[in-house]
């Protein structure tokens, strides 16, 4: 078990993951899973490439991702995104945009 902490960084995303957890019990405890194994092991996720390189990805209940980033020096592991696969591909287009 490694020492990090989560921290989520984005208000709407702390939002969204508090709505599942009130609505779906059953995606909630699959988001909770998860996050117990990215903190057991935080590279445990899938490295992302190009405009996300430093981040990774872990697939969580059926078509959703948790984005996240893993902050050595400071210990934590920032949640950065969630959502449905496709979601997250339209997430990162609009990134790439707003970098323009």
């Amino acid at each position: 078990m490694s020492d990090m902490k989560l921290a989520i960084r984005d208000k709407r995303v702390q939002k969204k993951l508090q709505k599942i957890f009130k609505k779906d019990k059953v995606h909630g405890d699959a988001i909770d899973s998860a996050l117990d194994k990215i903190l057991e092991y935080p590279n445990r996720g899938i490295p992302m490439t190009g405009e996300l390189a430093g981040f990774r990805h872990l697939h969580v209940y059926d078509s959703f991702v948790i984005l996240y980033f893993v902050d050595e020096v400071n210990n934590v592991i920032y949640i950065d995104n969630y959502g449905h696969h496709d979601e997250m591909y339209s997430w990162n287009d609009k990134m790439k945009k707003s970098k323009k």
